[in-house]
């Protein structure tokens, strides 16, 4: 669940800029709202802050329900293995097709969805390499399905 206060729709989602880029003074923001904001900057961000260990948005449009989110996973040394959650709430009409990545190019690792329903799914990471020391990944997960107005 996000720690940001909640918005009315009618609100811009500048909130939601500001929090995803640690945004806190007007001045910053103006500075950076005059730049081209894109998905990479923010997926930049996200890896750079270790202390971020997820960040999920989630659209309907186009007949589409989507979500997108980057979650970290932390291994400790000789921790072969990582079970990853992604829950969603409130379910999706229909169970979604899952894509997992990584955020970033990393070796010796590997990414299994082993189930997904409408209120989730789960993955298991999978290190091959490197056991003897601690490490830590960031694994992009979407989720896409057709909307309560696409069901028949």
């Amino acid at each position: 669940m996000s720690n940001l206060p909640a918005r009315s729709d009618s609100e811009s989602n500048e909130h939601l800029l500001r929090h995803s880029l640690g945004i806190v003074d007007e001045d910053s923001f103006e500075e950076v709202a005059t730049e081209t904001i894109d998905g990479q900057q923010i997926v930049d961000h996200l890896l750079s802050d270790p202390s971020v260990t997820q960040h999920a948005t989630r659209r309907n449009g186009d007949s589409v329900d989507s979500m997108t989110g980057y979650y970290r996973c932390k291994f400790e040394p000789s921790q072969e293995r990582a079970v990853l959650h992604v829950p969603i709430h409130p379910p999706m009409a229909h169970v979604p097709e899952v894509e997992a990545t990584f955020a970033e190019p990393v070796d010796s690792f590997r990414i299994r969805v082993t189930d997904h329903q409408k209120f989730g799914a789960r993955l298991e990471i999978i290190r091959a390499t490197g056991l003897d020391q601690p490490a830590s990944v960031m694994v992009e997960v979407i989720l896409t399905a057709a909307d309560e107005q696409s069901v028949e």
